[in-house]
Parts: structure tokens; C-alpha cells; sequence
């Protein structure tokens, strides 16, 4: 999702919300991301963007791999932020992007705030939301989320 708006292109589309639903059995998914300039046709002539995104989940951990952005078109960005909103049945123990650890926020207003990191959200019956800040569409990058024990 991106942000809210009024009408395409009123501001950045940054971050790219992904809600997550993973299983608590191993399972894997994959999504493909397609984007245009949302305003003219030039896509029929080749000129848009995709952007692929995996997730494997089993009994220790949530993997999530975002693909390099193929592709161009006229605006296509450089780089944006994502914000994944884990729908969890467990608790997380640790959050890793690029195998680092990321700073844990007690709440969604700290996290906010931050440039990057995590909190888990019980208020939303068990949400894990993890910000990466702006990344480089260009190459691809991991969020592993580590399941308490």
C-alpha cells in the first residue's frame, strides 16, 4: 500500500506498506509489485517497473527477501522505506535487516519517530511492524524476523 492520498502522484509513495500473514508452519508466498508513471500508456511500449517480494515462514523464523526493482519509467524513484506489518500469532524475539539487528521501539508513536526499527504491537492482536528506512530500489534486501522462544 502506499500512503494515503487524494490523488495519484499528491506526494511521495513512500513507504510501501506490505501487510505479511505468514504461517506458523512452514509455507512459503512470492508477490510481484508492478509500477508506471500512473499517468500516460508508455507502459504498453515497455516502460514500467517490477519489483518481486518472498516470504518463508517455519517454526524459528519469518523470512522476507525484497527483489531489485526491473524496469524503468518516467518518476520511477531511486529509493523509498518499507513498512511491513507482520500479523503474528507469536511473540518476535529479534528483527535482523541485512543480517543487523534493528533498534526494538516499545510502541508505533517511538517507532514512528525513528528512522528505522521495530516494535510489536499487541493492540492489533499481535502485529509485528518493522521500518526500514529508505533503502535503494536497485538491489534487493532481507528482513528476518526471529520467533521468541
Amino acid at each position: 500500500m502506499w500512503p494515503e492520498m487524494n490523488y495519484y502522484n499528491e506526494k511521495p509513495h513512500d513507504p510501501i506498506t506490505l501487510d505479511l500473514f505468514p504461517s506458523s508452519s512452514p509455507a512459503s508466498s512470492t508477490f510481484t509489485l508492478y509500477e508506471d508513471d500512473g499517468v500516460t500508456r508508455n507502459f504498453s511500449s515497455g516502460s514500467f517497473a517490477t519489483q518481486t517480494f518472498s516470504m518463508d515462514s517455519n517454526a524459528t523464523a519469518l523470512s522476507f527477501v525484497a527483489g531489485a526493482s526491473v524496469g524503468s519509467y518516467t518518476g520511477k524513484p531511486k529509493g523509498r522505506g518499507y513498512m511491513l506489518q507482520a500479523h503474528m500469532v507469536q511473540g518476535v524475539s529479534d528483527v535482523l535487516l541485512q543480517d543487523m539487528e534493528m533498534v526494538n521501539y516499545p510502541d508505533m508513536d517511538t517507532l514512528n519517530a525513528a528512522a528505522s526499527g521495530w516494535c510489536y504491537d499487541t493492540e492489533l492482536g499481535g502485529t509485528v511492524h518493522v521500518k526500514t528506512g529508505p533503502i535503494y530500489i536497485g538491489t534487493s534486501f532481507v528482513v528476518v524476523l526471529l520467533y521468541a522462544a
